[in-house]
């Protein structure tokens, strides 16, 4: 009941699946994973076109640059609720951001219906889509289309409590994560966009005393990993104070800051980040893309295009042996 869309479609291919081998679910789920994905990088695409008004072959490139992201390639074949929102999240900037460059109000019935979706299969980012209604040329109409919807999901909690407190006794028990320092959540938050952490087992402790042994994440041990996570983290911060007035930057700044409060200072499901970054990684091409379009210096850009090929060679190669020992780690522990 958390994110009751995903569970109606997941429901939907249990059904559809029923009797099926284990190949054919998996070449099934692979092929929607993938397809969404596909599909998200369109958008990403457009929005880099389209809205931040980059040429196509720039646009193209930064897209292909988002592609090398670890979360882009552990999605890829991890069917969760995080490779649907990596996908509806960036339709519902693209037609928001155009509706807001255009000067034209998205329709009731797009809006309430993108709204939604985007809630429906992730719950949190109804607070995302109510941030970035703050920030709008239409916030008194948005906002009030989100109150509607707001009191529509009050009455489903209503008439659905016992099910929902249900679900929610057991978010409280279970889904917190382990107490790592500042540095694991830090590393582990952001780096996990980026690069494909070490696979380690672990035993993770609840807040109610129970304890699982985990496949996780772990953190980045290496120099050269720690080397590019810092490198790429402060260049971040430079492009995002360099184009902090800039409009689109403001909204994706807004909207990573739910991700930022649920994960890193509630710690919920921190231990998954490198699946759950489908909720807030597609924001970083878009930041990557507007620092080109505001660069005016020809010398400047070739530098800048020069920092963002070393950060893509870098993704390559460490993520490309990563999946190499995620492979052989899933041959040892999971032989049958």
């Amino acid at each position: 009941m958390r994110h009751p869309l995903l569970k109606l479609i997941s429901k939907s291919l249990n059904l559809l699946l029923i009797g099926s081998s284990v190949k054919t679910i998996s070449v099934v789920l692979v092929t929607i994973c993938s397809s969404l994905l596909s599909i998200q990088n369109l958008f990403i695409f457009r929005i880099l076109n389209k809205i931040v008004g980059l040429t196509v072959r720039s646009s193209l490139w930064l897209s292909l640059f988002f592609m090398t992201f670890a979360g882009n390639l552990l999605l890829s074949f991890t069917f969760d609720s995080y490779v649907f929102t990596s996908c509806v999240l960036p339709i519902f900037f693209y037609y928001f951001f155009k509706g807001e460059k255009e000067n034209k109000e998205l329709s009731t019935p797009l809006f309430i219906l993108s709204t939604v979706i985007v809630a429906g299969i992730t719950v949190s980012n109804f607070f995302k889509i109510l941030l970035v209604s703050f920030l709008s040329k239409f916030k008194k109409d948005y906002l009030s289309k989100l109150f509607l919807i707001g009191c529509s999901f009050l009455g489903i909690f209503i008439v659905f409590y016992d099910k929902i407190q249900a679900s929610l006794s057991f978010m409280k028990s279970h889904l917190y994560g382990p107490s790592f320092d500042f540095s694991y959540y830090f590393q582990f938050f952001l780096g996990s966009v980026f690069v494909i952490p070490r696979v380690v087992t672990t035993r993770i402790l609840y807040i109610d005393g129970c304890s699982i042994d985990a496949v996780i994440g772990g953190s980045y041990s290496a120099i050269f990993p720690n080397v590019l996570f810092y490198s790429l983290f402060l260049f971040l911060v430079f492009i995002v104070l360099k184009n902090r007035s800039n409009i689109w930057m403001r909204f994706l700044i807004v909207s990573f800051l739910v991700d930022i409060v649920i994960h890193v200072v509630f710690g919920l499901g921190i231990h998954e980040a490198y699946i759950f970054t489908g909720n807030y990684a597609f924001i970083f091409p878009i930041i990557f893309g507007i620092e080109f379009k505001n660069i005016s210096s020809h010398k400047f850009r070739k530098l800048y295009v020069g920092i963002l090929m070393f950060f893509f060679v870098g993704f390559a190669i460490l993520n490309s042996q990563s999946l190499y020992e995620l492979y052989h780690f899933a041959l040892y522990f999971y032989k049958n």
